[in-house]
Formats: C-alpha cells, sequence, structure tokens
C-alpha cells in the first residue's frame, strides 16, 4: 500500500507516513521488509531518518536484547544535526533497560539525560523510572 501513495497523490509520502510505517513493520517483526523499506525511502525518495525512525529502530534492537546496537543508534543519532535522541527515544531505552534487569545502567542513562544531554523529563520518564523502581523491589500491593 505505501508504494501506492505517490503514484495516487503525485507527491513524496510524508515522514509522518514513513514513521508510521516502519513502527507498524517493526511491531509486526517484519524486519527484512522494514530494512528494504528504508533502504527504499532513502534511495528513492531521498528522505533522511528523523528522531522518530531512530527512536523506531532503538525499540527493536531493545526488544531484540541488542542493547549495544540500539546504543549505537543513539550515538548515531548524537552525531547527526537534525535527529538528536530526544525523551521518546531514551524512555524507549530506560524501559528495556529496566526490563531486563540492568538497573544501575538505566539510573546512569537518566542522569545523563538530565545532566548531561540537559533533557527536561517528562511524566512518562518518571513512570519508567517509578516502575523500574516497583519491579526492581519486587513492591507488593497492600
Amino acid at each position: 500500500m505505501f508504494y501506492a501513495i505517490q503514484p495516487i497523490v503525485c507527491e513524496k509520502p510524508s515522514l509522518e507516513a514513513i514513521n508510521t510505517c516502519l513502527n507498524l513493520l517493526i511491531d509486526s517483526n517484519q524486519v527484512d521488509l522494514a530494512r528494504n523499506f528504508l533502504m527504499y525511502t532513502n534511495e528513492h525518495l531521498k528522505l533522511k531518518p528523523n528522531s522518530c525512525i531512530f527512536s523506531i529502530l532503538v525499540k527493536h534492537h531493545c526488544k531484540k536484547g541488542n542493547f549495544e546496537y540500539a546504543f549505537e543508534v543513539v550515538r548515531e543519532m548524537k552525531k547527526s544535526k537534525t535527529s538528536y535522541p530526544n525523551l521518546v527515544t531514551y524512555s524507549t531505552l530506560m524501559d528495556c533497560l529496566y526490563g531486563s534487569g540492568r538497573f544501575k545502567k538505566t539510573i546512569k542513562l537518566f542522569e545523563e539525560i538530565v545532566l548531561k544531554d540537559q533533557i527536561s523529563c517528562d511524566a512518562l520518564t518518571y513512570n519508567v523510572l517509578i516502575d523500574g523502581f516497583c519491579d526492581g523491589a519486587k513492591l507488593t500491593g497492600p
């Protein structure tokens, strides 16, 4: 369906459309299709990845347990002037780190976000921290 958009509307698909398609492919574990899709958008549409696309890739690597690859994507983002890691990127990474029991690494990443990158955290980030602390401490309800 994605490939049919441009001939019908005679315009390039928006980055939002690309983000949505990529996210659906990653969520449905269609990694090869996602890779081909990104290569197509780069080669034929001349669209460069934005922070959202990179964050989707971080999510994919985290879900697969490939944290080194996820951090490599973040390092690449930091080199870019147009797709610097944002709060969604970091919250996704923190959530996956907590989910794998890497509590100290998550706290270190949080400190880096706040102190080094000077990004103001939001409710999503704090919810990730609270959930991680609760899971890590094996807290139980009343």
